[in-house]
């Protein structure tokens, strides 16, 4: 599976690996689709969907998954 280096991190020397799913689920997320939406799209089911936001959350530190889009998008994870 392919990882990602994200350029942004809680101490800023250490980096953040995001597999092509997670990349993939928090673009979702940004487009505003729910879990269940994106579990659709990309064929997996949404507590699936839910386990890697949460991977997400805990990767970016992030408080809720607004947190986690303004973190990304800072990170240029995220084109707006």
């Amino acid at each position: 599976m392919q990882q990602q280096l994200a350029p942004w991190s809680k101490s800023n020397n250490v980096k953040i690996l995001l597999t092509s799913r997670e990349k993939e689920v928090l673009n979702f997320l940004a487009m505003g689709y729910t879990n269940k939406e994106i579990g659709k799209k990309i064929f997996l089911s949404s507590i699936t969907v839910n386990c890697h936001r949460k991977k997400l959350l805990r990767k970016f530190g992030a408080r809720n998954s607004c947190h986690l889009i303004y973190l990304a998008t800072k990170s240029n994870l995220i084109v707006t």
